[in-house]
């Protein structure tokens, strides 16, 4: 096997971390010796085992003078585990092939330095936008610190989230279901605004699929959501975060404080509304790297009109309403002009569902 294609292994190795190793990021490991991989390992979980110690933990032979391959940078530092540069070095390998640079301070080309520093080659190879697509979440919450934002959406083709009532169940099919919620497993957290918890009753739980729930973070500028709310009845260990106006800091409701993690008040900006991305940075406090955003429309123009998201997937249903909610609406936009440009990233298929996935340029 190529460079590349030992480097597209690690990739595949590391995506089983998905969802487990949060704020760590995904990470494989393949070792070689004389054209045999005798070792493969990935990051199981946060706190756990890092990929280079799980994959010699897993060689079947001596791994001296062996080609060691990994996605990311090995890490230099001590954290919850010690650094994997010192046992590779300790491990004489002779070659490490890595997919990325890790951006993360304490790391960022030391991992590197060092291993050449003990006399081992150290190369690159494989694709490093496909490796940092596989640790979006982890480069941008090093990067900015942010949480990474995808705001996802299910639409008739007439661009419509819910008819006139506000009533959207189901509009996509059950296989675009599944995939939904397959993601949630993957990302932190889920985001919605009060209106989706009081008008849907969703449970935001995983079904279906094999998967940790996501944590929950509400948008609710006047403290309106009840106690007896369904996202609260879901035996899990998933945490509840309230995002509220600073107005509501005496009169928070009885019941609610043993049920929400965390409320986090915000002063409303001149316009009223909560300065939402000001609740990032505690977010990212509280390991939170990614976030799902699913509804209500207010919460979706919200973050468009603001720049404040990533990614943007919507689902195309084959339906027609005519009349209804509009998946985004900007009165400050009045022509083409001002249109928010995206880039369309890939194109799949559930069932008669069409998922297009974008990102800002």
């Amino acid at each position: 096997m190529t460079d590349d294609e030992l480097i597209e292994r690690t990739l595949q190795l590391a995506e089983r971390g998905k969802g487990r190793v949060s704020p760590n990021p995904l990470v494989g490991c393949v070792i070689v010796k004389d054209g045999n991989i005798i070792g493969e390992g990935w990051h199981r979980e946060f706190g756990g085992k890092h990929a280079e110690v799980d994959a010699f933990d897993n060689c079947s032979q001596d791994p001296e003078g062996a080609s060691l391959y990994v996605n990311l940078e090995p890490c230099s530092h001590f954290g919850k585990t010690p650094p994997c540069t010192d046992l590779i070095i300790s491990k004489k390998i002779a070659r490490v092939v890595i997919g990325t640079g890790d951006p993360n301070p304490l790391v960022n080309g030391k991992g590197i330095q060092k291993l050449r520093d003990a006399g081992i080659t150290v190369d690159f190879a494989g694709s490093s936008s496909a490796c940092e697509e596989l640790n979006k979440f982890f480069f941008k919450s090093v990067r900015i610190p942010q949480p990474y934002i995808l705001i996802k959406a299910a639409q008739t083709i007439d661009g419509k989230i819910a008819d006139k009532s506000g009533e959207s169940k189901w509009l996509s099919g059950e296989e675009s279901r599944n995939y939904v919620h397959r993601l949630r497993s993957e990302y932190d957290a889920v985001m919605i605004g009060i209106n989706t918890v009081k008008t849907d009753e969703p449970s935001l739980s995983v079904r279906n699929v094999e998967g940790r729930d996501p944590h929950i973070i509400v948008i609710d500028k006047n403290l309106e959501i009840s106690p007896g709310a369904k996202i609260f009845s879901i035996k899990s260990d998933r945490k509840i975060f309230i995002i509220t106006s600073d107005k509501n800091r005496q009169t928070v409701p009885p019941g609610l404080p043993e049920k929400v993690a965390k409320f986090i008040f915000l002063r409303e900006d001149k316009s009223g509304n909560l300065p939402v991305s000001e609740s990032f940075t505690e977010l990212i406090r509280e390991g939170i790297i990614s976030v799902m955003v699913e509804g209500g429309a207010g919460i979706y123009s919200y973050l468009i009109s603001n720049g404040l998201y990533d990614e943007l997937m919507i689902f195309y249903t084959p339906k027609l309403l005519g009349s209804g909610v509009p998946v985004f609406s900007n009165p400050l936009i009045t022509g083409i002009k001002d249109s928010v440009n995206l880039r369309l990233h890939g194109v799949k298929r559930f069932g008669d569902d069409i998922l297009a996935d974008y990102r800002r340029f």
